[in-house]
């Protein structure tokens, strides 16, 4: 016989200003160790068509902004489409990885290609995480 919980735990809304704000935080942490590593390979940090220098401050900026504004924009539309959280989840880490492409191939040179595409997974796997349905007590 197997018994299970009448209580179970209910799941919980992951769409926190806090939660969203931890990940981003990570994903900043980890992009940051990214660039310093590539700073340390002589990585040129160059892109074919960026019109901005990749810099400290950047590199800070396109890890935070996208997960709090995107993060924003799926809590407002989960209000009325719950399921939105589980397909935005999905879909930002999807266009995350899909997006390594273009650092690997506008790179000036192949450190500045891996650590840029690094920091697109570090993005898209806290984009994911952040949005994973999670237990409430965990």
């Amino acid at each position: 016989m197997t018994a299970t919980s009448a209580h179970a735990a209910p799941t919980t809304s992951p769409l926190t200003i806090a939660r969203l704000a931890a990940f981003a935080a990570a994903a900043a942490v980890l992009d940051l160790a990214a660039f310093a590593v590539a700073g340390a390979a002589d990585a040129s940090m160059k892109v074919e068509g960026t019109p901005y220098e990749i810099n400290a401050v950047a590199v800070a900026g396109a890890s935070i902004v996208p997960i709090l504004l995107g993060g924003l924009f799926v809590g407002f539309l989960s209000r009325r489409r719950p399921a939105a959280v589980k397909w935005f989840g999905w879909g930002g880490l999807v266009v995350a990885l899909l997006s390594i492409i273009s650092p690997l191939v506008g790179a000036e040179d192949t450190a500045t290609g891996v650590a840029l595409a690094a920091m697109h997974v570090f993005v898209g796997g806290a984009w994911a995480l952040a949005l994973a349905p999670w237990k409430a007590g965990r």
